[in-house]
């Protein structure tokens, strides 16, 4: 899947703009002391640990699934492609 140099894609600054919230004000409300970590998750350099992202699907009111659409998409298909070589070795 994504290597670590390789960019995530997410929907995370989309919808912090729907829902009206400043990057900083993100970071005030996770508990953080600058909006760094915001800006790297939103530019896919970085993804929030789990904690993280239910506190910002709480915030957004989305789901994990729907900030991180793309990736399971990816997972999905990673997950479909190993149970397919499972299933024909079998």
């Amino acid at each position: 899947m994504n290597k670590r140099k390789d960019i995530v894609p997410n929907n995370l600054k989309e919808y912090r703009n729907k829902s009206g919230y400043k990057q900083k004000e993100v970071a005030t409300i996770l508990g953080f002391a600058t909006e760094d970590r915001i800006c790297l998750w939103e530019k896919g350099k970085n993804i929030p640990n789990l904690i993280n992202l239910l506190k910002l699907s709480s915030l957004y009111r989305a789901t994990p699934m729907q900030l991180y659409s793309d990736l399971m998409v990816q997972v999905d298909d990673e997950v479909e492609d190993r149970i397919t070589k499972i299933t024909i070795n079998t």
